[in-house]
């Protein structure tokens, strides 16, 4: 969470977004059928109001760097 740090977000915030992250899973519906449950590595969750707040940093730092 670079990101994060580089804007001077405090570590215990960054710790808890990390904790939301770590090994989190997921299952993919087609129709009616689910795919076995896998490890997400990558990108953030579709849901929580957080995953809007770690987008929106990070596309920040992108542009203003």
């Amino acid at each position: 969470m670079w990101y994060m740090r580089k804007r001077g977000i405090q570590e215990v915030m960054v710790r808890a977004v990390i904790s939301l992250y770590k090994s989190a899973k997921t299952r993919i519906r087609v129709r009616l059928k689910l795919s076995k449950e896998f490890e997400v590595k990558v990108g953030v969750h579709q849901r929580p109001v957080v995953s809007l707040l770690v987008f929106a940093i990070v596309v920040d730092v992108v542009i203003l760097e």
